[in-house]
């Protein structure tokens, strides 16, 4: 199974899972479509870790 973080070397290592292309086939979801989601996916997670990092300025 592929680590928690999700990025471009993990991102290919989900696409090659077995459940995730079952799920990808049931839904008629291309390789392309999946990667897509996965790095929008990526982004938001690090622009949400980005803005719960605290200030470094004092308050």
């Amino acid at each position: 199974m592929c680590t928690q973080q999700i990025t471009v070397p993990t991102i290919g290592c989900w696409l090659q899972d077995p459940l995730i292309r079952l799920m990808m086939a049931s839904d008629r979801v291309s390789e392309e479509e999946m990667l897509a989601l996965m790095q929008r996916v990526s982004t938001a997670v690090a622009a949400r870790a980005a803005s719960e990092q605290p200030s470094l300025r004092g308050s």
